[in-house]
């Protein structure tokens, strides 16, 4: 006797369930790589004395990692994860590119408070600062991104 037709309805349901199939590692940020970049970031905000948020957001934009420096702005974390994720969208929707940038340099303004992390020229992630002026911001960031390398 067959399987029948709701046996088949079963390993659909499994299918779906089961979800996409895994990306390879290396193209994860995963919560190490979080922690690798949070802490260089955060070791370059208190070596230079700013008060600074700094967020570490995967590929789509959920919050991997954050640290509220004291004496940093009341509302400087949720700055920090939006800057980040503004940065994963703009990223994965393919939105910045160099014709954009020369029509519209405020693109680049914004994010310089926000880098995103590259493994063989794919967006693994985005690290955002929020809390001083946006060249330090861009330092702290710079940082992070560069110890994800």
């Amino acid at each position: 006797m067959g399987r029948g037709f709701l046996s088949g309805l079963w390993d659909v349901e499994a299918a779906i369930y089961a979800g996409p199939p895994p990306v390879e590692d290396r193209y994860q940020l995963g919560a190490h790589g979080a922690e690798v970049v949070l802490s260089a970031a955060r070791a370059e905000a208190e070596r230079n004395g700013w008060a600074v948020s700094i967020a570490i957001v995967d590929s789509t934009g959920e919050p991997l990692g954050l640290v509220k420096l004291d004496g940093s702005p009341p509302d400087s974390a949720r700055c920090a994860i939006k800057k980040a994720q503004q940065v994963t969208a703009v990223e994965q929707c393919g939105l910045m590119d160099d014709a954009r940038l020369t029509t519209h340099p405020q693109h680049l303004k914004a994010s310089t408070e926000a880098i995103p992390l590259y493994v063989d020229d794919r967006c693994i992630g985005a690290v955002g600062v929020h809390g001083a002026h946006r060249s330090e911001a861009a330092q702290v960031a710079y940082a992070g991104a560069k110890a994800a390398e």
